[in-house]
């Protein structure tokens, strides 16, 4: 086996990691609770659609240990769901 060197992260990259970690879990609760116009008055298969984005984005955000880009990514998604 090769020789793998770890990358070891400074405690400041760490605490701006986990800084933002919570901000990305902010904006996902917050968008979670704000479900868009078009969903609201939309079809049953469009809230259904929403209520499963959301509630895998709240699920992933509240989870002990969520990466940093799959908290990104289910940002990302909600906004792209807010703005359709």
């Amino acid at each position: 086996m090769g020789s793998q060197q770890k990358i070891e992260k400074t405690k400041e990259a760490l605490e701006i990691e986990r800084a933002e970690i919570e901000t990305l879990r902010g904006a996902i609760e917050q968008l979670c609770w704000r479900p868009p116009q078009r969903v609201l008055a939309g079809s049953y298969q469009t809230a259904v659609a929403w209520k499963e984005l959301a509630i895998g984005a709240l699920r992933l955000a509240k989870s002990k240990a969520p990466t940093l880009a799959k908290l990104r990514n289910a940002r990302d998604a909600m906004v792209r769901a807010q703005t359709e």
